[in-house]
């Protein structure tokens, strides 16, 4: 410290590693190669006899971030509370330091990252209310359109009763996207119009990826409406750059194996969530006659492509999501599926729009009203009813799902309309296993699953706070 104070250089901090083999100094960043010069030539002949290995200047920007407070020495936890803080707002930490009085905690950050730590200390310590950045990918769609409704529905009543807000700065259709000028907050009840006016951008996933790492909120959160593959390929590094992720699709959550655990990898490594429970609990109905398909395609309870329910596709790739959350290192083509299709109905191309598509199969399937009335009759016989029914068989690393005659001692008997119903058997749920059961079909249930773990992020992000 002799040659830093000989020199004229203000020292700001100074740290030691517990095993007194190095030594860092903080000074201002215009006085860094005038303290290098200092101490390369006080220690100029311990590092010609290598007593001392190396002094470096590091050429990275670093900011200090501090808490000053009275009431640091009288409450426990206080830094545990900006620690956690800033590894939530995925903030690295370089050097950290506390003063003797116990009242002044300080760390060194990179200097891009000094806004987030700011913001992120700022609300730990209930100086700003805790917000969250929120984009919406699929904002036009039936899924999308039912979430912003609820966002705006809900947006004082989040303020008033859970202290946090949501700020939708970025919004995108299939094609178009929107981004709020430096981070502001977009008038969501206007999404549709916006994205249709003359400024607003073609989709680029890449300048999208951009603007959520330039956000200086600590708490960024994506929703993926979209259950696009190649939205998917971008959770991996989204995730890496601290941001949050919603997705009621199943593409990431049952698609590739690599994909899956590259994705858990990233999100373990930077301590963010992925919040999926709404991919799962949204409800296949029994489509067993013409009538019950229509029905179900007029109330928007089918997939984009009804022949992925028929075809039970849809229900294995739930599978796959429940499976993977046991444990099991499974993919869809590990599923026994059984289709209500016929191979020559599965493999037929249809053409033209959504309605044309969806009639030209509607009027396909009467060929199949006959075989399955039949199966009908016969379960009805034995005062059994028909249910899609999946089954996940953990010891022995099966899945399947198949449309099986149940009778009045299985709990899917009682299920009625759109009602899906999951059943829990474990060691501990033998003689009566653990339900859940509800209705979970549309894109409003759907959005409000969404709406759940929006939620669940806010109340965690708010935990931080003392």
């Amino acid at each position: 410290m002799g040659s830093m104070a000989d020199a004229g250089i203000d020292v700001l901090m100074v740290t030691q590693a517990s095993s007194e083999s190095s030594i860092t100094v903080v000074v201002p960043e215009n006085q860094g190669k005038k303290a290098l010069g200092a101490l390369q030539s006080t220690f100029e002949l311990e590092l010609s006899r290598s007593n001392v290995n190396s002094i470096s200047l590091t050429d990275v920007p670093m900011a200090i971030v501090a808490i000053v407070g009275e009431g640091m020495a009288m409450n426990s936890g206080v830094s545990a509370s900006f620690m956690s803080a800033l590894a939530k707002a995925n903030v690295n930490i370089r050097v950290i330091a506390q003063g003797s009085s116990e009242r002044q905690v300080a760390v060194v950050v990179e200097g891009k990252d000094v806004s987030r730590a700011l913001r992120s200390a700022h609300m730990a310590f209930t100086l700003s209310q805790t917000m969250l950045s929120v984009v919406i990918l699929g904002g036009t769609g039936k899924l999308g359109s039912a979430l912003i409704r609820q966002l705006n529905a809900q947006r004082d009543s989040l303020a008033k009763n859970l202290n946090f807000g949501v700020c939708v700065n970025a919004i995108a259709s299939s094609s178009k996207m929107i981004l709020g000028k430096n981070g502001a907050c977009l008038a969501t009840s206007r999404a549709g119009d916006m994205l249709e006016a003359d400024d607003a951008q073609d989709l680029d996933m890449e300048a999208l990826t951009a603007a959520l790492e330039a956000d200086v909120n600590p708490h960024r959160v994506i929703i993926d409406c979209t259950n696009s593959e190649s939205v998917a390929d971008h959770y991996e590094e989204w995730m890496s750059k601290g941001v949050n992720v919603i997705s009621p699709g199943r593409k990431a959550g049952a698609g590739s194996l690599e994909r899956y655990n590259a994705i858990r990898e990233a999100q373990r490594a930077n301590a963010v969530e992925w919040q999926y429970e709404s991919s799962v609990g949204s409800a296949l109905p029994i489509l067993t006659t013409l009538q019950a398909v229509r029905q179900a395609v007029e109330q928007d309870f089918t997939e984009n492509d009804i022949k992925e329910d028929l075809a039970g596709y849809d229900a294995a790739l739930k599978i796959v999501i429940l499976a993977r959350e046991l444990g099991l290192n499974i993919s869809v083509e590990d599923v026994e599926v059984e289709s209500l299709l016929p191979e020559e109905l599965r493999n037929k191309e249809y053409t033209g729009t959504k309605e044309e598509v969806n009639a030209a199969i509607l009027e396909d399937l009467k060929s199949l009203d006959e075989p399955m009335m039949e199966r009908w009759k016969e379960a009805k016989s034995d005062d059994r009813l028909l249910r899609y029914k999946f089954v996940i068989d953990v010891p022995n690393g099966k899945c399947k799902c198949s449309l099986e005659a149940v009778d009045n001692s299985d709990t899917l008997y009682r299920l009625r309309n759109n009602e899906n119903l999951v059943a829990f058997e474990t060691s501990r749920y033998t003689t009566s296993p653990l339900i859940v059961k509800g209705a979970a079909a549309g894109p409003e249930l759907s959005a409000a699953g969404m709406f759940a773990d929006l939620l669940r992020l806010g109340r965690a992000f708010s935990t931080f706070q003392t």
